[in-house]
């Protein structure tokens, strides 16, 4: 069988079986709330056979990416959510083999999914498994805030609950805005052929069985370019 490959080169088949192995491998959630996603990488990455062993492979990647953050989880932390996307798309000359589901400017919600291991289901699992676990997360924690501000007697305390709350509020509103996009794309079961590419096919998993086109990845001009 053929190695898959983007719009106008094929990869090489040791190049995809090196991407294949990679820690992202099928879908990894993250956002500005949820505090598991470092320690799922760490995991995977120590999982991966004696090469990558090092004593303290969370402060390792850490200082490797810049140490941009108070911990080495907090580095890990913004790396995925502000930087590794924008420096994928320039290794692979916006030809990207990881998709970046981007919620939008509040950053409510982002996940990554890898283009070899994409099914007509993928959609769907994204939306039921992570994009509604997250909306709970912030219906939560706005109870939280809530309860802080009503019941709390540190003026400073209250005033950061109600900045928090506004916050998670705004969140909140755009996952739910942004589920209603994604709802479309997981019902049409969309099916993707890697020969087409990866331009092509970015178009096509954001055109719903009604020819609409549904907006839910992150950098979508810059990728499919002119239609």
């Amino acid at each position: 069988m053929a190695a898959p490959r983007t719009s106008g080169c094929r990869w090489k088949s040791q190049e995809v079986s090196k991407a294949s192995k990679s820690v992202l491998e099928i879908v990894t959630l993250f956002s500005t709330i949820d505090s598991t996603f470092p320690l799922h990488l760490i995991e995977s990455i120590t999982g991966m056979g004696p090469a990558v062993r090092v004593p303290q492979p969370r402060q390792f990647i850490a200082k490797a990416l810049g140490n941009k953050g108070a911990t080495s989880r907090e580095v890990i932390r913004n790396y995925f959510l502000k930087d590794f996307f924008a420096n994928h798309c320039k290794i692979f000359q916006k030809r990207p083999i990881y998709w970046l589901f981007d919620s939008g400017k509040q950053s409510g919600f982002k996940a990554l999914i890898y283009l070899h291991r994409y099914t007509p289901d993928t959609i769907g699992n994204v939306r039921i498994d992570y994009l509604h676990r997250m909306q709970r997360v912030y219906e939560n924690e706005i109870d939280r805030m809530q309860d802080m501000i009503e019941h709390s007697k540190n003026p400073r305390e209250v005033a950061a609950s109600v900045k928090r709350r506004e916050k998670l509020q705004k969140q909140l509103k755009e996952c739910r805005e942004y589920d209603e996009k994604v709802s479309h794309l997981a019902l049409s079961r969309i099916e993707l052929d890697l020969d087409d590419g990866v331009k092509v096919n970015y178009r096509k998993m954001q055109t719903a069985s009604d020819s609409k086109f549904y907006e839910v990845l992150a950098d979508s001009k810059n990728i499919m370019g002119k239609k």
